[in-house]
Formats: structure tokens, sequence, C-alpha cells
């Protein structure tokens, strides 16, 4: 058995055997709680294996782009006595939540140890690039042989699938994207309007454009075309005012 784990492999590339960097460390291998995550596979040499660790890392609230996977045995792992442990994996594929593990407890030295490892297993060419296309054609499959509902998937994710369903499965995936859509737009109304101080006119005319738009939403079933809250404040602000200065960002869907 082998455990798979994401990372971004032309800068593991670029480091080559040379010393770990700050970077590396920081960026590539995050672990909250003191724990790395990573997925199960019988074997990353078959595809058919090592496109189910794709596919549950693809059907995930994640952008859907490209992924590089590197591998270390199990028994290696366990040999080097780092603690294992089963824990339901972040995916909407219900059947691949239980292949997802930790490597649990890390302290620096084992945190600098398991890094090496990873190292070593991309110069010994213990990887594989799965591109978009590919990912995308998984969810799909996935979504006809009924593993990933399509209720299941956030607003951006069925985006980039909608226009490749057929069928009974586009009719609902229609359905789910006008609702997300609706959903996220709403939502970024109310953010950008908790971030301004409006007078009573402005609110009222925020609230009218929010009807309006709301309307447009269900006839052209185009949720991705309507303006969202910062553009609506924009309408309605007078003088062009901007956030407050503590605000780290404009509103996002």
């Amino acid at each position: 058995m082998y455990l798979v784990r994401s990372l971004n492999l032309a800068r593991w590339k670029k480091l080559g055997n040379g010393p770990l960097t700050a970077q590396i460390l920081s960026t590539e291998l995050r672990c909250p709680g003191n724990a790395m995550s990573f997925w199960r596979c019988q074997n990353p040499e078959d595809d058919t294996a090592l496109h189910e660790v794709a596919l549950a890392l693809a059907a995930s609230p994640r952008h859907l782009e490209a992924v590089s996977l590197v591998w270390l045995q199990e028994a290696r792992l366990c040999q080097e006595g780092f603690v294992l442990q089963d824990s339901p994996g972040n995916t909407y594929v219900a059947a691949l939540k239980n292949h997802h593990v930790d490597v649990r407890d890390l302290n620096t030295e084992r945190f600098v140890r398991l890094a090496r490892l990873l190292q070593a297993s991309v110069q010994d060419g213990n990887h594989r690039k799965i591109n978009e296309n590919r990912l995308r054609n998984l969810l799909l499959t996935a979504i006809q042989d009924d593993r990933l509902p399509v209720s299941e998937l956030d607003f951006p994710l069925l985006t980039k699938l909608l226009g490749r369903l057929e069928g009974e499965f586009r009719q609902s995936a229609e359905q789910v994207y006008l609702d997300k859509g609706l959903e996220a737009r709403l939502k970024s109304f109310r953010s950008a309007a908790a971030w301004y101080d409006l007078d009573p006119t402005e609110k009222s005319q925020l609230r009218e454009l929010q009807s309006k738009v709301k309307d447009q939403l269900k006839e052209s079933n185009r949720p991705e075309a309507a303006p969202d809250g910062v553009d609506l404040l924009r309408a309605v602000q007078k003088g062009g005012r901007t956030p407050a200065p503590y605000l780290p960002c404009w509103p996002t869907v």
C-alpha cells in the first residue's frame, strides 16, 4: 500500500537534492494539528488506482486544476516510526472518504524527516501529473456513475462541468447551478452591504437592485453573468467611496 499526496512538482524538482527551503516547508507541507494529509492507493503505477486519488482531490472545495501526485510506501513510514491514523477525507465522493489517512504527531524532527522522504521520492520518479481535462472527465464519470451527487458540488466547480453533462444529470445540475449561483450572489450582497456605511436611500436602492437581479437569475439560468454585491454597491454609492481601509479585500463570490 502507498500513501499519496499532492505537491507542486515544479518546486520540488527545482529543489533537487539540495537543502529543504523555508518556502517548501511552509507552503507545500502544511500540517494543521501537526498532521499531514495523504490518500491511500493500492498501486500508484496503475492508472485506475491513482485516478481514484485524483478524483478524491478534485471532488473537493478547491479549484479544478492539474494536480501532481507523489507517493511513499506506507510500510516504510511505519518502519520509520511515523504515526498513521485513518480520518475522513475532505471529498464529495462518499466512497473515497475512508481512503484518507493522516501522518500524525509531527514535531520538528519527524516533519523534516517526512519532507526528506517526499523529496527523495520525487527524485526517484515516484510521481505523476494529472491534467485538468483528465480531472474533469473523472468528475463527469463519477457523476454519471452516481458516485458523486451533483448537489454536493460547489458553484465554481459546477460551472466547469455543466456544459459537459447530458440528459437527466444536466437537468439536475442546471437546477443546482441556479440555486447555488443565486445563493452565492445574494451572499455577496450581504457581505458587501455589511462592509459599507449605507444611508437609508442607498439601502433601499440596493434592495431594489437585489430583487431585480434575483428575477434575472431565475429567468436566465446564468448566475455567473449577474452582478455581485460590489457591482451593485458601485451603482448606488455616491462619490465612489471605497471600503474602509482595514478591510483586506473586496467581497468575493
